[in-house]
């Protein structure tokens, strides 16, 4: 971020008459629509699948072994899956026409890799925050 690119920003209608602890808070605060793709941990995934063990199990051969050897490594992942990811989306999609798993199943799981960001990581990139000290500077 620039202070240029910060002063644009405060300019806006909605900052006038803000403090600069209010405009860092506006910057900072949750806004709906932004949506920043995060890491769902390893269990929680496995967790939200856990299900789908009896219906690999009712798959006949090699149909059976392949999709056992999929969640093996699943399992191997050392911390977790962007499941957002195109490749992650075309497994779960394959996965769901194959009955391994469920449509809910897969929404589930997809929704635990997003979370609401904000008007600062809308301008500047996931994880980024501004400053008490930034708003000062360019105010």
């Amino acid at each position: 971020m620039t202070d240029a690119e910060l002063i644009a920003e405060l300019s806006l209608p909605a900052y006038a008459g803000k403090t600069a602890t209010q405009k860092t808070d506006m910057l900072n605060a949750p806004k709906q629509g932004v949506i920043i793709p995060v890491m769902v941990p390893k269990g929680d995934m496995l967790l939200a699948i856990s299900a789908c063990h009896e219906r690999i199990a009712a798959k006949s051969e090699p149909e059976r072994t392949m999709w056992y050897q999929l969640l093996a490594t699943l399992r191997s992942l050392s911390e977790g899956i962007y499941v957002n990811h195109p490749a992650v989306v075309s497994f779960f999609a394959k996965a769901v026409l194959a009955s391994v798993l469920t449509q809910d199943e897969v929404d589930y799981v997809q929704s635990l890799g997003v979370r609401t960001g904000s008007r600062a990581e809308e301008l500047w990139g996931a994880g980024f925050t501004v400053s008490l000290n930034d708003v000062a500077r360019v105010s």
